[in-house]
């Protein structure tokens, strides 16, 4: 897929497509309760943008389509907290999409402790801010946020799954989104080829697909 490919109606095309060929669209604890025998694990990690992914939402919604969105709590390009965002997470939320928690704690903390601390302050806040329990969490840049998620301490938080678990991708193929670039295959390639495709897809590439590639990479490793 080309970059001039990634627009919000090619990627409700994928979606019509995977739908034709018999793939559930599932959250991922929908998937923990009773995985699919042909599935989609959609997963939304929303670095700069709630409006995006509302956008993206609302372009799901009408295909039936569920995914499971990763909120940030200190992001600079976008606040939670927003009455106009705070009312997306609710909608989002009560629509059978879920929510869940994109993690940063590292950036703020100095060790194992503070950094659980952190975390279920965020968890509780966010909870606070969509409207519902949140069950699952993902690690904003992994590279450098090297807070480990450890099963314990997912327990002790109250979470159910961290994203990026072994029960998830056993038995399927895992792609990404990346700064406009599929990797190790695209979502296009994969429909058809798995029975279960795990798909990470952020937002920003798709809703704004007349921004530079390399400029928000520069943001991002600003602190973005």
């Amino acid at each position: 897929m080309m970059p001039h490919d990634f627009s919000l109606n090619n990627y409700e095309l994928l979606l019509q497509r995977a739908l034709k060929e018999g793939y559930r669209f599932q959250t991922f604890a929908g998937y923990l309760a009773a995985p699919a025998p042909k599935a989609v694990l959609m997963r939304h990690d929303v670095d700069g943008s709630i409006r995006d992914a509302y956008a993206m939402w609302r372009a799901e919604r009408q295909l039936g389509v569920k995914a499971t969105y990763f909120i940030r709590v200190h992001a600079s390009g976008y606040n939670p907290f927003d009455k106009e965002n705070s009312a997306a997470l609710k909608e989002m939320a009560s629509s059978g999409s879920e929510i869940g928690l994109h993690q940063e704690v590292s950036r703020y903390t100095q060790g194992p402790r503070d950094g659980e601390e952190l975390m279920l302050r965020e968890k509780q806040l966010l909870e606070a801010v969509a409207g519902c329990g949140i069950r699952g969490v993902s690690t904003h840049v992994p590279k450098r946020n090297r807070f480990v998620l450890t099963e314990d301490l997912l327990e002790r938080c109250g979470f159910l799954y961290r994203a990026g678990a072994d029960v998830f991708n056993r038995g399927g193929i895992f792609m990404s989104d990346s700064n406009r670039k599929w990797k190790p295959t695209s979502l296009g390639e994969t429909i058809g080829r798995h029975v279960k495709i795990i798909a990470l897809v952020h937002p920003f590439w798709w809703l704004n697909p007349g921004v530079e590639a390399g400029k928000i990479r520069r943001f991002l490793a600003e602190g973005f």
